[in-house]
């Protein structure tokens, strides 16, 4: 009975050390994903999650679509008040972002001051509603300096919008959505473009 019950306190350390390992696996997998500056997703994530989401758009023909967006003379900010102050922009975006999301979309950081929204189930006017929000909150803010209390100001985003067409893949879709960012960039900045717009 002594040594049944050594064998089964050894199973049960063994299980606990198991169970163990694979939260830290998990955690692990986790913050590959992750963007350590803004704690959204990082390009492989919006890599994973893009290539899922237009393979059911094409399966199911249910509505797939996505926003990328920009920060407006971001280069300027850090510039004129440097990186941190770059940093907390950048930290703004992506929280204003999650904040007017749902559950079953992705966000990630695309690069630099770049920004994906990927929105399963969802049509070009939807995402572009969605886009004109975030747009509207982030234009709202005031940013300053915390230690020496100096206005920045306001800074702005610009969005492009594409909906998946049947039979786009990955890079097609992306390639359309960017394109629509540097057309709002080219337009004046601080807009959307999208592709029911005619200029």
């Amino acid at each position: 009975r002594r040594a049944s019950a050594d064998e089964k306190s050894k199973i049960e350390a063994c299980s606990r050390e198991i169970d163990a390992l694979r939260e830290s696996l998990r955690g692990a997998e986790e913050s590959t994903l992750k963007d350590p500056l803004t704690g959204i997703g990082n390009r492989r994530l919006f890599d994973t999650a893009i290539r899922k989401a237009v393979d059911e758009s094409n399966a199911r023909r249910t509505p797939l679509s996505l926003i990328m967006c920009d920060i407006d003379h971001f280069k300027r900010v850090n510039d004129a008040f440097g990186h941190h102050v770059g940093d907390e922009v950048i930290r703004a975006l992506a929280g204003v972002i999650e904040a007017n999301v749902r559950e079953t979309d992705s966000v990630a950081r695309y690069g630099g001051e770049e920004f994906a929204i990927i929105l399963p189930g969802t049509t070009q006017k939807v995402a572009k509603e969605m886009a004109e929000r975030i747009r509207r909150k982030f234009g709202a803010k005031s940013f300053s300096i915390r230690k020496t209390q100096q206005k920045i100001g306001q800074v702005t985003a610009s969005f492009g919008v594409a909906e998946h067409r049947p039979g786009d893949d990955v890079a097609t879709l992306v390639q359309r959505a960017d394109a629509k960012l540097y057309e709002a960039k080219a337009h004046g900045r601080d807009r959307i473009a999208d592709f029911g717009e005619r200029k």
